[in-house]
């Protein structure tokens, strides 16, 4: 067996792990989404909608976007291969943005929205 048929499925590059809101869109809709991971050639976003699996879309996060396809879905997260790579320089800027922005995780992200909530400041 090949080195490069023992990879298919696989990882070939690491990934940034990071923690920031994003968008989602296709030609039929636009959703918030979180960004969890980040490569040169794809990334991994949590969702609370099931994407359809060869659906286009533009990743968008801070000031950068990407267009890709959905390569798969499973658990609320979804699988986006970009069509051309990232940048190098845009995950660096990604990581520093990680940095300032990160995004609770989900357990205290609801207890804001909940104490957000009960203060009258959000509506559900």
């Amino acid at each position: 067996m090949s080195s490069e048929s023992s990879e298919t499925g696989r990882r070939r590059r690491s990934r940034l792990r990071v923690r920031l809101p994003a968008r989602l869109v296709t030609r039929t809709d636009t959703q918030p989404v979180v960004l969890e991971d980040l490569s040169l050639h794809g990334a991994r976003v949590a969702t609370s909608t099931q994407l359809k699996l060869g659906s286009e879309a533009v990743l968008e996060w801070g000031n950068f976007e990407a267009f890709g396809e959905v390569v798969w879905c499973a658990g609320g997260r979804c699988g986006i291969s970009f069509f051309d790579a990232v940048t190098p320089q845009m995950l660096l800027d990604t990581r520093d943005l990680d940095d300032a922005t990160r995004l609770p995780q989900d357990k205290e992200l609801a207890r804001q929205n909940a104490r957000q909530w009960a203060e009258g400041k959000i509506r559900l």
